[in-house]
């Protein structure tokens, strides 16, 4: 999760809110990586500090720049009428 979301949703830990994990590629122009047998990744293009990636996913997938989801999700959240605290407790509870 972006940092500004977690301040806006009220998180207090943002090492917490994005899991604290994250697995690191390195990839060249034109390799790829795949996501389960459906989505395939590819480095399209690298100028300078940009990288134009290339996605082949399934027609249902929904896929967002993380700055957009966020603030749909965050958008989403505050609709809702919810602390950050509440929506967390009635996501654990639906996890379990």
């Amino acid at each position: 999760m972006h940092l500004g979301a977690c301040k806006e949703l009220g998180c207090s830990d943002h090492e917490k809110c994005i899991g604290g994990k994250m697995l690191v590629l390195t990839r060249k122009s034109e390799e790829a990586i795949k996501l389960g047998d459906s989505i395939t990744i590819t480095v399209v293009e690298i100028k300078g500090n940009k990288v134009r990636l290339g996605i082949d996913a399934p027609h249902g997938v929904r896929i967002y720049r993380n700055e957009l989801y966020e603030k749909i999700r965050t958008e989403n959240i505050l609709s809702l009428g919810l602390t950050s605290g509440e929506f967390e407790k009635i996501k654990d509870a639906l996890q379990r």
